[in-house]
């Protein structure tokens, strides 16, 4: 099935984001000048076994010595990438790429309209600058980029597939238990002049419509790639306007504690606005659930939203979202975007993620995964499979 995902990101990130980005010097595994097949046949039989293993066995086995160096040398290149010391945001808890390169790849195929049988994956559009535009996909340009870079240099292999890989590859360094279940098929190609906007879900509405109608899954997978989708990485004000982990392990899918802690009756609502000057101002709100269903939100922000928070610097607010907040408490205020406004494990969830215990069809799924994370694990890598 094609990975779908619920996007973070609502604005485009400002020049100063991407940190230490690349540190390319570091993961090349190979010399530029070798072939990829040179550098294949120079491999031990276990380091070659361990490369195939992100593959599907039987297609892997029906490639040419040829692609198979160039697909395991890609996996080789991203892997190496994804456990160096490269950064994707200097805005966050922790140091790597590999959530970055993972929501990029859910990123990829979440434009897929089952009804119509285009987007998604096969293409390769998230490269495209009209598709890295799209206002969910702020930031995806940081993986993008990283991607081009590191295993740009084996063109045998597509853009579209190497954006699939470097999701599959991301799960793997992230420490996803069942990774037997992930297995890559390759041979999409790439097209020139497409791109898909607007068909990402919305970080403030209830997934269920877009996940059943446009993307084809039951209930229970999209809990499970929401969920699961939300066991690492963070959330980044000067990306998405929200701010925050989503659990208190970003850089490993275990413990699976994302479901455990929606259900958690701490939860407080901010309004937090980010401003340019890398402050961002936090505005207690009410619960938008307190009354057992949340507003879904228009697409446009209104311009007097922007203004609801005092303003930093004098300046115009450059996004503002409300998000949930548990684990500390801290009065409402001015803080830096780079840390985090108390002492302690700062959680944070989105509107979307507590549709999955508000909304009655989701809900029992939401709970069967807090209880068993054996399950989610299971559920989300047959939902996920590339």
């Amino acid at each position: 099935k094609i990975p779908a995902n619920i996007a973070t990101s609502r604005r485009e990130r400002p020049e100063k984001m991407t940190g230490r980005l690349l540190m390319c010097a570091c993961v090349l595994s190979v010399a530029l000048g070798s072939t990829d097949e040179a550098w294949w046949s120079e491999l031990e039989e276990a380091e070659r076994g361990a490369l195939a293993d992100y593959f599907e066995e039987a297609w892997f086995a029906s490639l040419s010595v040829s692609m198979q160096a160039s697909y395991g040398r890609v996996a080789s290149l991203l892997e190496a990438f994804a456990r160096s010391e490269a950064d994707s945001n200097e805005h966050d808890s922790y140091v790597g790429f590999a959530p970055l390169l993972f929501r990029a790849s859910f990123h990829s195929s979440g434009t897929f309209d089952l009804s119509t049988g285009t987007a998604g994956s096969n293409g390769g559009t998230i490269f495209h600058p009209a598709e890295l535009e799209d206002g969910e996909n702020s930031c995806i340009d940081v993986a993008t980029a990283a991607l081009e870079e590191v295993a740009g240099q084996v063109t045998a292999v597509s853009k579209a597939d190497k954006a699939v890989i470097a999701g599959v590859v991301a799960l793997n360094v992230l420490e996803f238990p069942r990774m037997d279940l992930l297995r890559v098929r390759g041979g999409r190609h790439d097209y020139e002049d497409i791109a898909y906007r607007g068909r990402l879900p919305s970080a403030d509405d209830d997934p269920e419509a877009k996940f059943v109608d446009q993307l084809g899954f039951d209930a229970e997978e999209l809990v499970a790639l929401i969920g699961g989708g939300h066991e690492v990485g963070s959330a980044h004000g000067l990306c998405s306007g929200y701010i925050g982990s989503w659990t208190t392990t970003p850089l490993s899918w275990t413990p699976a504690t994302f479901f455990p802690d929606l259900f958690r009756d701490d939860w407080r609502w901010y309004e937090i606005c980010s401003y340019t000057n890398e402050t961002a101002y936090w505005r207690s709100v009410p619960d938008p659930f307190a009354d057992g269903a949340a507003h879904e939100e228009e697409e446009e922000e209104d311009a007097s939203d922007l203004l609801a928070c005092p303003i930093a610097m004098s300046r115009k607010a450059l996004i503002c979202e409300e998000q949930a907040v548990a684990g500390c408490d801290f009065d409402d205020g001015l803080y830096p975007v780079g840390s985090q406004p108390c002492e302690g494990d700062l959680l944070m969830r989105l509107k979307s993620d507590f549709f999955l215990r508000e909304n009655p069809v989701l809900e029992p799924h939401a709970r069967a995964f807090a209880q068993d994370e054996d399950l989610l694990a299971a559920t989300f890598g047959e939902a996920y499979h590339t």
